[in-house]
């Protein structure tokens, strides 16, 4: 049987192993270790710091995110419900007889350009109106130039279309103190009837130079009469 022998150390070797101990006859590598635990510890401690730093600061940002957020609903709600569009309501009691005189009226939402004398934006004007002395109307008027129509050559109408609903004619008749501005439909109550319902109106008036423009009008909330 063959042995093999390690040939002896020579005296590089010996001070090379030497480097792995220390003069008070402890390891090197223990020492090691203790320092490397002592290295996780201050690092866990670190971490932990950080952790309930967030903990405490974090937590009243997101709070204070949280406020904020909810202040901007509340003042985007409010925002949309002033942009609520209906219809203006007015009553007026007279002081004599105590008699309540209502109006209801709306706007046009978009306007024409007419010609000279009356250049400019000219919108159009829904009313419903009572009175006791003259009872329910409905009132067509521009607010400026002049709504044309022959009650022999019948053209004294406006065409009007309720939301989806097929158009329609309405006869009207010229105002009493000869407004050109101003007409009075002859079928009140089937008009303000189709109102009570409708989100969308839509209004063709004869207009003198300017054809048949068309007005719409349109509110979030139907007339209440």
């Amino acid at each position: 049987m063959q042995t093999t022998q390690q040939p002896p150390q020579t005296p590089q070797q010996f001070n090379s192993d030497a480097k792995h101990f220390s003069m008070n006859g402890q390891s090197p590598q223990k020492k090691k270790n203790g320092c490397l635990k002592m290295l996780m510890i201050s690092v866990c401690a670190f971490v932990a710091f950080l952790l309930l730093f967030g903990i405490i600061f974090g937590g009243d940002k997101t709070e204070t995110a949280s406020k904020s957020a909810d202040s901007l609903k509340v003042e985007l709600g409010t925002t949309q419900e002033e942009k609520k569009i209906t219809w203006s309501y007015k009553e007026k009691v007279d002081e004599m007889t105590d008699a309540v005189s209502k109006w209801a009226a709306i706007v046009s939402h978009n306007y024409i350009n007419q010609d000279f004398p009356y250049q400019g934006e000219t919108h159009a004007q829904i009313t419903v109106r009572y009175m006791k002395k003259y009872g329910t109307d409905v009132i067509i008027n521009i607010t400026q130039g002049q709504i044309i129509g022959n009650e022999y050559e019948g053209t004294n109408y406006v065409t009007v279309r309720f939301d989806a609903a097929a158009p329609q004619k309405y006869y009207f008749n010229e105002s009493a103190d000869m407004s050109t501005e101003t007409v009075y439909l002859r079928k009140p109550k089937d008009f303000i009837d189709k109102c009570k319902s409708a989100k969308e109106i839509k209004i063709e008036i004869p207009i003198y130079k300017s054809g048949n423009p068309l007005f719409k009008f349109w509110v979030d909330e139907p007339l209440e009469w």
